[in-house]
């Protein structure tokens, strides 16, 4: 089966809003009439209130019934399940940002399309089957790596690999698609999958939870017992803790960074931050990659980046009694 590469960069608040103003009018709204609506409204413009190109209007309709969330009854757009809509659609109002839930729904629409499903996701959960929904994929899927590779003269070759299967797609309409159309849907847009930069150059693309509350508690006991103690102390690379708690629990990246900041200042007799300089970190990197490939370090609150964190033994005994004598308050 031939892919279709039908993605592109957009912003799920104004593709919400776009639904929105489908949900208000069922069944009425031609593309005409919804196009004119959408730039009335404020939707589909940009920050200036200049409208948006007529393809990329077309391209945010086309990915609302890509996706699942409408149809066409002679020509005039149709909510395709009112009630399956309802957490995108009820008590909320145009320009007003995305809820979690509201993410959640967009991503379980998002892991269940088919296009999608074939062209980036099957790596991540080694298997042919579609998820039910957003839950069942983040308890399913593992990590992958996106790379694309360009040669002179030929076309560019995207590929998601992990260790169960490689998916390869080529050609510069999968670039826009999969780099800048689905890969920014799940990292920036919806907040399901971490990106770091690995050492080769590619992306890793850790499946993450939308909404997972932040427990320093709970999630430094977690990360104690990635320490392998040797005479009380133990060292590991922020990157590998950020990483394994991915991969183990779905924790975001940003959750894993504050609660190695918490027990920096909670045991400063028990943790030792390892410091490194920016200029070795980003060491003939393009300056494309410099932001993302900072991501897998610790930034402290007084600017300096953190390559390891050294760790006593004597924090992971504190908290598991739940005392805290030494710690800052």
């Amino acid at each position: 089966m031939k892919p279709n590469f039908w993605m592109r960069s957009i912003s799920f608040a104004k593709l919400r809003d776009l639904l929105l103003l489908i949900a208000r009018e069922n069944g009425t709204l031609r593309a005409k009439d919804l196009n004119q609506l959408a730039i009335r409204q404020g939707v589909l413009v940009r920050d200036g209130g200049e409208p948006f190109r007529p393809t990329t209007i077309y391209h945010y309709r086309r990915i609302l019934e890509r996706l699942g969330l409408v149809v066409k009854d002679e020509g005039r757009f149709l909510i395709r399940s009112p009630e399956d809509a309802a957490t995108l659609t009820c008590g909320t109002a145009i320009g007003e940002p995305l809820t979690n839930p509201q993410r959640s729904a967009f991503a379980s629409a998002v892991v269940t399309n088919r296009d999608c499903h074939e062209i980036f996701f099957r790596p991540l959960l080694g298997a042919v089957a579609l998820p039910r929904d957003i839950d069942d994929f983040l308890e399913r899927a593992g990590p992958a790596t996106l790379s694309v590779t360009r040669t002179k003269g030929g076309p560019p070759t995207i590929r998601v690999a992990s260790q169960l299967e490689v998916v390869e797609s080529k050609g510069e309409a999968a670039v826009q698609a999969i780099v800048w159309g689905i890969k920014l849907w799940c990292t920036s847009e919806l907040n399901f999958i971490d990106e770091l930069l690995s050492i080769r150059g590619a992306h890793q693309l850790l499946p993450r939870r939308v909404d997972e509350p932040l427990n320093p508690e709970v999630q430094a006991r977690r990360l104690f017992k990635l320490f392998q103690f040797t005479n009380g102390w133990a060292t590991q690379r922020i990157e590998d803790l950020l990483v394994t708690a991915a991969i183990n629990w779905k924790s975001p990246i940003t959750n894993t960074r504050e609660v190695l900041l918490w027990i920096l200042r909670t045991y400063p007799h028990a943790a030792v931050a390892v410091p490194t300089s920016e200029q070795f970190a980003l060491n003939r990197l393009p300056r494309a990659q410099r932001d993302i490939a900072l991501r897998s370090y610790l930034r402290l609150p007084t600017g300096q980046l953190v390559s390891h964190i050294r760790l006593h033994k004597q924090a992971e005994l504190e908290l598991a009694d739940g005392g805290r004598a030494h710690a800052r308050s």
